[in-house]
């Protein structure tokens, strides 16, 4: 299961497992009094016992384009190209991932450039590629993924700064309208121990703004979630980036689609064991934690440091479509028509499937793909 899906596990209230996570919450919880939402998912998510500290196989819990097919990476490595073009084919291109895992796009994008042989021969000589996560996990690449901290503290300048399915899993502030105000969702223990909401006082007026629509446009018990870090993140990614490109895959909506009206229960999604949930609270540190993404917001932050455009936002089968992607599902379907083996068929029918599992509107396909830069021409619309 992808981390696209759009219903939610139905499964009766359980008992929330007593991880270490968990407890840590409950003490501070019973030490401070009630927690935001963005501290509980920091927690949970990114301290000592969270999950992207603690967990090493994510494939368990859900996929990502990179662990769906190769070609995923193969279409980002022609758009990076095209880039490298649009720039005028300069002799260094520079390319930071950030939140890479085990560098499985790293690895795909490199093997698409090696594998065309003459036809991206000076690209790939152009290309420095390198992979950034904040717990990097193991790769069999003789190209290993760097802490986050070797961004950070470097000084060199990219040509490129790409993302997939990060901004996705920034902590977040839930809030409640009440009465046409917006009031925060915090966190508290109830009578049984358990964690559990609760509604806190008003939050910012310039959260609201966030929303794209008057208070008054939102029905009692609306519920949502509106990402912190973005901003910050994007100011980083800025001062990284003089010319170049900011390539930003990962799930959501423009504002007025993410924040309408009848999406009343809000976007935060859990994943465990190939398994979609909704309850935030049963396995806390052991349980991947999502909401949608504000692209409009997105495009706000890089606008007000000076990035544009480059290219319309689009679907991820979009994107993939102009990337040639729909060469390598021929390719794939001449193979298959071909075979003889059964062992060989039945490989390639799953290969098929992988391929349509990344354009699948229902799953990876609905993601969005934004482009934005500073200093470089738009990508022609039939590139991007």
């Amino acid at each position: 299961m992808s981390r696209t899906d759009s219903w939610l596990a139905a499964s009766p209230p359980v008992k929330q497992a007593e991880t270490p996570a968990h407890h840590e919450v409950t003490e501070l919880i019973r030490r401070n009094g009630p927690i935001s939402f963005a501290r509980f998912m920091q927690i949970a998510l990114y301290g000592q016992h969270g999950y992207y500290a603690t967990q090493r196989d994510y494939e368990a819990d859900y996929l990502t384009g990179p662990q769906t097919h190769p070609e995923f990476g193969a279409c980002v490595a022609r758009c990076l190209h095209r880039m490298w073009n649009a720039m005028g084919n300069p002799q260094t291109f520079a390319v930071a991932e950030i939140g890479a895992g085990d560098g499985a796009l790293m690895r795909d994008v490199l093997a698409c450039l090696h594998e065309r042989g003459s036809e991206m021969q000076d690209f790939a000589n152009a290309i420095e590629y390198t992979a950034y996560d904040l717990h990097p996990r193991r790769s069999g690449l003789p190209e290993t993924v760097k802490p986050i901290d070797a961004l950070e503290s470097g000084s060199g300048k990219f040509q490129c700064v790409l993302s997939n399915e990060l901004l996705d899993a920034f902590p977040v502030r839930r809030f409640t309208v009440i009465a046409s105000e917006m009031r925060e969702l915090m966190l508290d223990i109830d009578d049984d121990g358990m964690l559990c909401e609760v509604v806190g006082e008003p939050i910012d007026s310039s959260f609201a703004t966030r929303l794209g629509r008057p208070l008054t446009a939102y029905p009692d018990g609306y519920a949502g979630e509106v990402a912190l870090g973005i901003s910050d993140w994007v100011a980083d990614v800025a001062r990284k980036v003089e010319r170049g490109n900011v390539l930003t895959i990962d799930y959501g909506h423009p504002r007025l689609a993410l924040y309408h009206p009848e999406r009343i229960g809000g976007t935060l999604r859990c994943y465990r064991q190939h398994v979609l949930g909704s309850d935030p609270f049963r396995w806390v540190g052991e349980q991947d934690m999502t909401a949608h993404v504000d692209f409009t917001y997105l495009q706000e932050c890089l606008g007000a440091h000076g990035f544009a455009p480059s290219a319309p936002l689009m679907s991820q089968a979009d994107f993939l479509y102009a990337h040639g992607y729909e060469d390598a599902m021929l390719c794939v379907r001449r193979d298959l028509m071909r075979a003889r083996d059964a062992t060989d068929i039945g490989a390639l029918q799953q290969e098929l499937a992988d391929l349509r599992a990344l354009s699948d509107p229902r799953r990876l396909g609905a993601f969005l793909v934004a482009i934005h830069g500073i200093g470089v021409p738009e990508l022609v619309a039939t590139s991007c």
